[in-house]
């Protein structure tokens, strides 16, 4: 039983220490529909932070869900300070997905403008979302070089209580047995 606890509990640190799982999509920036199109746009790393980041989207069909590789697509993204980047996406190459890379040089607010254009008809969506600060990898290396050295630290600690419990019964044990008188 003590050593499912044990188990459950270093289960529970390692989860609440290592960093998130990432799927393949990422996080969804933008999802909307309108007439018959429906964009979705995704980015990665998640969560967004400084550096460099890619953003992909999908245009599909409302009814079908069929992918759409015949709109053009332009991408732009307004940075807290104001500084304006704009990507205009081809069509998509083996997969689904049209891809950008953005550099998030600055943390805040950040706006992104989607412009699609097929045949006659015209979308534009719009979507504001936060770039954290990124943290330093220091940080995430030291929490793995130290999260065995934390288990270890509590066996130890866990088997000196043992000691000292099963040492105190066998005392108690002793003195009921043999009174607390001395012998000579």
């Amino acid at each position: 039983m003590k050593a499912r606890f044990l188990i459950a509990v270093a289960t529970l640190l390692v989860c609440c220490l290592a960093p998130r799982a990432n799927a393949d999509g990422g996080l969804i920036l933008l999802h909307q529909t309108s007439q018959d199109l429906t964009i979705t746009v995704f980015a990665s790393p998640e969560p967004l932070t400084t550096g460099s980041a890619t953003l992909n989207v999908l245009i599909q069909d409302t009814v079908s869900l069929e992918t759409i590789s015949d709109a053009s697509l332009s991408l732009s993204l307004r940075s807290p300070l104001g500084i304006e980047s704009t990507r205009t996406l081809r069509q998509p190459g083996t997969g689904s997905f049209r891809t950008a890379d953005f550099q998030f040089d600055h943390s805040g607010s950040w706006r992104l403008m989607v412009d699609v254009v097929r045949g006659n008809q015209h979308f534009d969506a719009t979507t504001e979302f936060h770039v954290a600060a990124s943290h330093s990898r220091l940080i995430v290396v030291w929490t793995f070089v130290l999260l065995p050295w934390l288990i270890v630290g509590l066996f130890v600690l866990r088997q000196r209580l043992i000691k000292r419990t099963v040492s105190s019964r066998q005392t108690a044990a002793a003195s009921a047995l043999y009174g607390s008188g001395t012998f000579s």
